[in-house]
């Protein structure tokens, strides 16, 4: 009967490591599937509406033009290039200042809606046009820039245009 019990403990011991070495095999494997879970890489993808952003400007400084008493020139900026349209939407401001080394000229605008300067009706020697925007779709906007000098004479204005474009914020809507 010894010898029956001792053969029983010890398949009970058998039993028993067996049992641990599953238990800490599975253990291992819930720890390995847990960190894996965990420690894993994932791929993002981000879409961004986008595409080609055009914008095109043109100066037209014809010496003929005068209104009461004022030289003028247009600026005509439109989102349409070689038949090609501004995929995206456009957001722009012109400024438009004296050529370094001079300080005579001063400018006033009028824009193809008829808007001018809101807070200032004077002329001003840099004249920033902002909150302007172009859509998709086929635009243009002409600017009618007045030039004038302090002494009243007769004197060559030499300005520089800039125009900044951006693309507009767009919704994913859009």
């Amino acid at each position: 009967m010894r010898n029956h019990r001792f053969k029983r403990i010890k398949n009970n011991k058998r039993i028993f490591y067996i049992s641990s070495i599953c238990l800490i095999l599975i253990a291992i494997g819930i720890i390995n599937v847990a960190y894996s879970k965990y420690g894993s890489e994932f791929e993002v993808s981000i879409n961004t509406p986008s595409g080609e952003m055009i914008i095109d400007a043109t100066i037209d400084a014809n010496e003929e033009y005068l209104e009461n008493g004022l030289r003028y020139f247009l600026i005509t900026l439109t989102n349409k290039k070689d038949d090609k349209v501004s995929a995206t939407n456009i957001d722009y401001k012109l400024t438009i200042t004296n050529q370094e080394g001079y300080s005579n000229g001063r400018f006033h605008y009028i824009d193809s809606n008829g808007n001018t300067n809101p807070e200032l009706i004077a002329f001003q020697k840099e004249l920033i046009i902002d909150n302007y925007s172009f859509s998709t779709e086929e635009e243009q906007m002409i600017f009618k820039i007045y030039t004038m000098v302090d002494s009243g004479l007769t004197e060559d204005v030499k300005y520089q245009i800039t125009v900044d474009a951006i693309q507009k914020e767009m919704t994913l809507n859009e």
